[in-house]
């Protein structure tokens, strides 16, 4: 009898745990949703998954909803997990969705019914373009390369296979295994305006990378290429394949005028290079992949480098024409929004008047507006912060802020004036900042005094004459002479007058010390110039571009009185105060230099650019 309590005993108690459990799991659970790509040509799909994490089941609709975008649902899958005796489940619904025309669309929240309880998503963002004259149109006109691998090469083929070849896809004759674009929104630009790029690289389906070892580069002659990001992962159906793609962006500035190449470029990756086996029902989930994958002789790593073709770009110089006296070489498309603060300081406090710049183009080109009608204002050189809406800087605003006090009453601001050129109208734009109401007035009012006038106290009597005064204070200072010294207002006053003469003599020996180091830093920068300019002076290739940009970096550290360490070649060329051939001379030893650290330099260095290069440098450092 006692066994037999025990057993329904212990029976209770599980059935407790488990109610426990499932209640636990109950409220771990979490909905979420996703795009496989957030932009996409028209007519290209992307697919949607909505992730249901803690149950095995649930309610999702069928229609979004959205004009413009048609969605199907394609099925659901379950995964179960199990670490340390506890299981863990999630559920996927993936719906395919098809772009009918371009736009940005916003996908809304989905209402998710699990286990009686209701769970909304986060809404998604989905931008399509027209691929015949946008981003898309390199893949239109058919810019594409075969994979190309240390064992062997896809031949080219027209078209995509139905059904992949099995076996070692690399040595089969299969089309556009892999192969990459480069993609521009334009092939005529001017000089100075920034061009987004984005390069692609697209994989078979049966050819999986498992990693990539290097990032493309492009690097090229008589433009400024931006720091490529971490890339973007995605799929794209062509042709009824799809594929998986890497995406990078990022943008070039062209520097001179002409015809310029976009080099080709390519990455380093690890594919799987046999097809995996077909997976019964049930078992298509990443878990069961993933222990085929590491199975030996079910699939081989191989690496492979995957290439993009050159593109050609014309880039033409800016209108001399119609172009204003405000213009500083900012060019795109762009607002300006004024502020200013506080608008009723106190006498004498200063007025922080702000210049928004912000919209799309070269934005590490852009210089402080000018400022107009600064009557009775004494300003200070403006400092500036940039806040880029995207990795690769194309989008943003900079902010101007400059330090305004009033010489006199006033009862607004400067105004500015922004000029910029518009690529796509093709003329420049002059942007005006309007004046900022505030109530601003300086700490004293000097008043001249008027000979020959009596002076009148605030009751309206005429005061006392000066030796009148003086009799006054000495018969108050016998008045009070029984007082103890420390409650006199002498004694205050001359406490204050010897503490101030000690702050005085402290500050006089900070600023000696302060300017003896900085004379000794100077010197050391100089002796630091000559010793570069010897090295240029001697040596050759990577060694003397080497030198050339130390040299340069350190004289944009001594013109600036700041630390260059980390600027670009443009910042570093400002700083120095280089213009026309010679600011081109410097650009191009940077760019050079950079070359030569990538491995990619072609070409000796003439005789001439050498001799114009060690000109220069003799000439800044006489300077």
């Amino acid at each position: 009898m006692r066994s037999l309590l025990n057993f329904y005993w212990k029976k209770c108690i599980l059935a407790f745990l488990v109610v426990c459990v499932g209640i636990a799991h109950a409220a771990d659970i979490e909905v979420r949703s996703r795009l496989s790509d957030t932009e996409t040509p028209v007519g290209v799909p992307v697919r949607l998954e909505i992730i249901v994490q803690g149950a095995r089941s649930a309610e999702v609709p069928r229609d979004l909803g959205v004009d413009g975008l048609q969605a199907r649902y394609v099925g659901e899958s379950v995964q179960m997990q199990m670490i340390n005796f506890q299981v863990s489940t999630s559920s996927s619904y993936t719906f395919v969705i098809l772009p009918l025309r371009p736009g940005n669309f916003t996908i809304p929240d989905l209402e998710i019914k699990v286990n009686g309880r209701v769970f909304r998503t986060q809404p998604l963002h989905l931008t399509v373009y027209d691929s015949t004259n946008n981003w898309g149109n390199s893949l239109a006109g058919g810019s594409q390369t075969s994979l190309q691998s240390s064992s062997a090469a896809a031949s080219p083929a027209s078209t995509v296979p139905a059904t992949p070849q099995p076996g070692n896809l690399v040595d089969s004759q299969s089309d556009k295994l892999a192969f990459g674009v480069l993609i521009i929104p334009k092939k005529r630009i001017y000089v100075g305006e920034v061009l987004p790029v984005e390069i692609r690289y697209y994989f078979h389906p049966d050819l999986p990378v498992q990693s990539v070892n290097s990032m493309p580069s492009l690097i090229g002659d008589n433009f400024v290429v931006r720091k490529i990001p971490e890339p973007h992962q995605g799929q794209q159906v062509m042709n009824g394949v799809r594929y998986m793609v890497l995406s990078f962006r990022s943008s070039i500035r062209p520097l001179t005028a002409g015809e310029l190449q976009l080099p080709s470029t390519s990455i380093a990756c690890q594919v799987l290079t046999q097809a995996r086996p077909e997976l019964p029902p049930g078992m298509t989930d990443a878990f069961f992949q993933r222990f085929l994958d590491s199975m030996p002789g079910i699939t081989r790593v191989q690496k492979m480098e995957v290439k993009s073709p050159p593109v050609m770009i014309q880039a033409i110089p800016l209108p001399e024409e119609n172009r204003p006296d405000s213009f500083h070489g900012a060019i795109g498309k762009f607002s300006l929004h004024m502020e200013a603060s506080p608008r009723d300081p106190s006498p004498g406090d200063p007025v922080t008047l702000r210049a928004i710049v912000s919209g799309e183009g070269n934005f590490d080109q852009i210089t402080a507006p000018d400022l107009v009608s600064k009557q009775g204002w004494q300003s200070y050189p403006p400092s500036s912060k940039f806040s880029d809406a995207d990795p690769i800087g194309y989008l943003g605003k900079k902010i101007f802020e400059w330090i305004l006090v009033s010489k006199e009453k006033r009862s607004a601001t400067p105004g500015v004036k922004f000029s910029y050129f518009d690529p796509n109208l093709s003329k420049y734009i002059t942007l005006r900042g309007p004046s900022q109401p505030v109530n601003a007035e300086p700490l004293f009012h000097v008043t001249p005094p008027q000979v020959g006038t009596i002076p009148i106290s605030a009751e309206g009597q005429a005061s006392p004459p000066v030796g009148r005064d003086k009799f006054r204070i000495a018969k108050k200072l016998r008045q009070e002479s029984f007082q103890p010294i420390t409650t006199r207002p002498e004694f205050a006053i001359a406490n204050a007058a010897a503490l101030l003469a000690l702050l005085a003599f402290i500050g006089i020996q900070l600023i000696r010390r302060h300017s003896a180091s900085g004379r000794g830093e100077k010197a050391a920068l100089r002796h630091a110039l000559m010793e570069c300019q010897t090295r240029a002076s001697a040596s050759q290739g990577k060694e003397f571009y080497s030198a050339v940009v130390e040299f340069l970096r350190l004289q944009a550290r001594i013109t600036s009185k700041r630390d260059t360490k980390g600027a670009s070649a443009e910042e570093v060329v400002h700083a120095i105060g280089l213009q026309g051939e010679e600011a081109e001379l410097a650009l191009n030893v940077f760019a050079r230099y950079e070359e030569l650290a990538y491995g990619r330099a072609k070409g000796a260095l003439s005789l001439e650019t050498r001799k114009a290069v060690l000109k220069l440098l003799k000439q800044k450092r006489r300077q």
